[in-house]
């Protein structure tokens, strides 16, 4: 397999190309059937993604209403989106690396870097744990992280309920505003049962865990579990102000596809958000939500005001929804959609292949260079918004000199991972590292 890329398929059997992709991990089988002819008339053919999820995944039925093929990359990209490797805040960010060590970098004020100290980290430093991370979360100068364990780390300005869990005598001597600050990871136990993804709220000290049953825990307290027992939740996020009565709430994507609303106050379900296909992954900006589709379609709602939607709408009527019956767009893309990020005003989503498209805020150069974004005013690409920043409307391609694994939009910034393992940083020069 490893010299499946120099393969000449015209001059191979269809039957040695179907036995091939067969045996072709879920990251890379995409990328065959939309290069090479032969590979292409494989996975065209329905009956060949049944063999294949059977193979991966085990027989199992085929899932209501999705072909084998939507079936199969459910079940595969669902696998891959609990552990992602990066976190942004408005000011810090976190990366975890392949094996599983985690780099902090940006404000440190409030020791939310972990490195012991509140100096500022401009180039990413390794923080150190007993076991591997597999989740991290920035809020505002505050970071959890999960280990493989099942554990619970938190450290910068630690709030709330939080505040209690922790050994007083870890603070740090210096409080700010009256809250005391740990400069170092420090291990919490919030519950008996496995942790596995921590989310924080960007504008405030709220976080969520998920755990290995499938339930959500708010603030550690007060599980919710999806509202059909029979299914699980398998991701979360928090969500900004989506109408004008309920702030700061809560959407958790179940396993078998449905999008949740949690009332943050009540900690309660209050409903499904209905979609023309299942849902496999949600991502969050300040006042919008994107989300992507088992069939490659980008969905978004919220404040359009600042190009986040994506699509040619002012959409005036925003605020009036509520957060479980928005207005939905679809997002026009010139390929199927595997990855999304949301990030303050901005949006970045990853093709099949590889490619990277994002709309939206722009003034800081977190989408092009500014000077890239001036230039194109004259054209329908940039725009100004309506209280005077430079927006994108509609997703155009932005490219790095490589093909990209995951992709992170931080408020005023972008993180990328190409496929040759380099982290790059565009946009605000506030936190940007060090050239090398």
């Amino acid at each position: 397999m490893q010299n499946f890329q120099k393969l000449d398929f015209k001059d191979i059997p269809i039957e040695l190309v179907y036995s091939i992709l067969l045996k072709t991990n879920p990251k890379d089988i995409a990328n065959y059937c939309l290069t090479y002819v032969k590979a292409a008339q494989v996975c065209a053919d329905d009956s060949f993604w049944r063999m294949k999820l059977w193979r991966d995944y085990g027989q199992q039925e085929q899932m209501k209403g999705l072909t084998w093929k939507e079936t199969y990359y459910f079940k595969s990209r669902k696998l891959s989106i609990i552990g992602s490797p990066m976190s942004a805040s408005s000011s810090h960010y976190g990366i975890i690396d392949n094996r599983g060590n985690l780099y902090m970098a940006g404000d440190n004020s409030r020791g939310q870097i972990g490195n012991g100290s509140r100096k500022y980290a401009q180039k990413p430093i390794k923080i150190l744990f007993d076991s591997k991370i597999i989740s991290v979360a920035c809020g505002p100068w505050l970071t959890l992280a999960v280990s493989e364990n099942g554990d619970l780390y938190v450290w910068g300005s630690v709030r709330n309920e939080l505040m209690n869990k922790v050994d007083q005598s870890k603070f740090d001597k210096i409080k700010v505003l009256n809250t005391p600050l740990l400069t170092r990871p420090e291990m919490v136990k919030i519950t008996h049962e496995k942790i596995i993804k921590v989310v924080a709220d960007p504008s405030s000290y709220t976080y969520a865990i998920l755990v290995a049953p499938g339930r959500i825990y708010i603030n550690g307290i007060d599980p919710v579990d999806p509202p059909d027992p029979s299914d699980k939740f398998v991701d979360l996020i928090f969500v900004g102000t989506l109408n004008q009565n309920d702030v700061n709430n809560i959407y958790g994507l179940t396993e078998s596809g449905k999008l949740i609303g949690i009332f943050l106050s009540t900690k309660t379900i209050y409903g499904e958000i209905k979609f023309p296909e299942k849902i496999y992954q949600i991502s969050a900006g300040t006042n919008h939500v994107v989300v992507a589709s088992v069939k490659g379609n980008v969905y978004t709602w919220g404040m359009s005001r600042r190009g986040q939607l994506g699509v040619k709408s002012d959409d005036m009527d925003w605020y009036k929804k509520n957060f479980i019956t928005p207005n939905l767009y679809q997002v026009d893309l010139p390929s199927p959609i595997k990855t999304v990020s949301a990030g303050g005003d901005t949006n970045a989503a990853i093709t099949l292949d590889g490619k990277l498209f994002m709309w939206g805020y722009t003034f800081l150069g977190n989408i092009i260079p500014k000077e890239s974004a001036e230039l194109l005013l004259e054209s329908d690409v940039v725009r100004y918004s309506y209280d005077g920043y430079l927006i994108i409307p509609r997703p155009i391609e932005v490219t790095i000199g490589g093909k990209i694994r995951h992709i992170k939009v931080g408020e005023t910034f972008t993180l990328a991972v190409t496929e040759d393992g380099i982290v790059n940083y565009w946009g605000s020069n506030a936190y940007a590292p060090p050239s090398e």
